[in-house]
């Protein structure tokens, strides 16, 4: 990731203060392991417990150096960069209880930093955005994310010794972390203010529709497009087709600019304006619908680009080279109509179930080691941990007899009712070795005792027992990937513009 200039000043800036901010957490932290509370703490507890205490403030140094480092990676991408380099051949990882355990810890500092630090996080990011060039918000440009510092405080807590320490680490100075950089990023902001950077808007949200609202989306367009106080039969047929294309075209450079397509899927979605042009002269219904084949089509090629972030993935660009043929054979048709685009997207979505079967042929070899229960169990034993973290303890008192006297039984039993709803073939992004991924449900056992995904590395799969997947749902670390209607966004935000343009008349 390559930062803008006045962006990346500003992050060597932050960097260079951060010391400081870690110096302060430690302390707070350090104080916090010592005043544990008398009565809920055997001796033995509260000796390791200021043992550790004493080793983190001997290691000061070195863990302040190991956070700035481990955050400066984070907040250039390097980290990822690295990790595209050292993918695993190809083969099937059996994750261990560890992996999620580091992943659930990494998730809960990063939402409480998010939780305390939420106004402060919104402000910043409308600076981001503006020093990157954009005049509205975007998340992801700002590097002082929640997930880098939770990540950080993770690398750096392993650097004193055991994963049970760096976990303690996480419990006792994830609140100390939160409310320091509360008051970092409010300074940050008003150092940029000083500075004379604009901040950017932030762009009206879209709330949740049900589907019946959302067919409707686009029925009043035109009305909104017209003069005040004009009836739209009291308008022309010609002003009527102008008003029309500059409509469509106001849409279509939404969708452009709002989308997060890959630049392949981009150029395909332009091509179809003139498309549209046409259809909108004989098909009233491309304005007032929503669910139209044509934006249905357009909805394929931006839930592709999510589905597939990296655009070089072979998968990937094989369908958008099928998507590219199809298009061209639709738009060499002597009459454009809806049937063509519907099928269009049947065909589009034929193919993609073409490869999901080839993915399930290239996992065949896995999905037969997990269903003969080879090469080995995936399952822990908590037994035989040499020490239960309280997390592990909790979720296994969930399979207990008295589990309705948990707190969280709730959430244990809504994560297992999501899960048993879920079917292969499904897309999830999921919170993994650190980092939200794509990835797809390629099997599950008979008994749902055994899940495959594929990897967003392309030459391995991941494998897990079903109490993992329990976990990482009722942790909120896996969460299903939906399919957006791309026009109702674009069909909004025309219509702010066309409100401002009336506002300012």
């Amino acid at each position: 990731m390559t930062l803008a200039a006045p962006l990346q000043r500003f992050v060597d800036d932050e960097l260079a203060r951060m010391p400081m901010l870690v110096e302060q957490v430690l302390r707070q932290t350090v104080d916090a392991l010592r005043q544990a509370p008398q009565g809920t703490l055997s001796a033995a507890e509260r000796m390791q417990r200021f043992e550790f205490a004493q080793s983190l403030q001997a290691q000061s140094r070195q863990f302040a150096q190991a956070f700035v480092a481990a955050f400066a990676q984070r907040a250039h991408g390097a980290d990822t960069a690295a990790a595209v380099k050292t993918a695993p051949a190809r083969g099937l990882a059996l994750l261990d209880e560890s992996t999620h355990s580091a992943d659930i810890e990494i998730a809960r500092v990063a939402t409480q930093i998010d939780g305390v630090a939420e106004w402060e996080l919104r402000e910043l990011q409308t600076f981001t955005s503006a020093m990157c060039g954009l005049p509205y918000v975007s998340v992801s440009t700002n590097p002082l994310h929640p997930e880098a510092f939770a990540h950080a405080l993770w690398q750096a807590g392993c650097t004193l010794g055991s994963t049970q320490d760096a976990a303690l680490l996480l419990r006792h100075a994830s609140m100390p972390l939160a409310e320091a950089l509360k008051k970092a990023f409010a300074s940050a902001c008003t150092r940029l203010e000083a500075q004379g950077v604009q901040p950017s808007l932030y762009r009206t949200a879209v709330p949740p529709r049900a589907e019946s609202t959302r067919a409707s989306l686009l029925t009043g367009l035109l009305e909104s497009a017209s003069p005040p106080h004009a009836a739209p039969s009291q308008r022309p047929a010609a002003a009527l087709d102008a008003q029309t294309r500059g409509l469509l075209q106001d849409l279509f450079d939404a969708i452009a600019q709002s989308s997060q397509m890959h630049p392949a899927l981009r150029a395909l979605t332009a091509s179809l304006h003139a498309s549209a042009l046409e259809l909108a002269a004989h098909d009233p219904q491309l304005l007032e619908s929503a669910g139209h084949p044509l934006w249905t089509l357009l909805d394929r090629f931006a839930y592709q680009s999510a589905t597939h972030p990296d655009a070089a993935d072979p998968q990937s660009r094989a369908w958008v080279g099928y998507a590219t043929e199809l298009v061209a054979t639709l738009q060499r048709a002597p009459l454009q109509g809806a049937e063509l685009y519907r099928d269009c997207v049947a065909k589009l979505d034929a193919y993609s179930a073409a490869q999901f079967n080839a993915q399930l042929l290239q996992a065949a070899g896995d999905i037969d080691a997990l269903a003969r229960n080879a090469p080995v169990s995936i399952a822990m034993d908590l037994g035989t941990m040499d020490t239960v973290p309280a997390d592990l303890l909790l979720a296994a008192a969930a399979d207990a007899p008295d589990a309705t006297k948990d707190p969280d039984a709730d959430i244990d039993k809504a994560a297992a009712a999501w899960l048993a709803e879920q079917q292969p073939g499904a897309w999830y992004r999921m919170f993994l070795r650190g980092r939200w991924g794509v990835t797809r449900l390629l099997w599950c056992s008979d008994a749902r005792t055994r899940w495959l995904f594929a990897s967003p590395h392309p030459q391995r799969n991941d494998a897990f027992e079903h109490a993992t997947l329990l976990r990482l749902r009722a942790e909120k670390l896996i969460r299903p990937l939906v399919e957006r209607a791309v026009v109702v966004r674009a069909a909004e935000s025309v219509r702010r513009r066309l409100a401002d343009k009336r506002t300012t008349r």
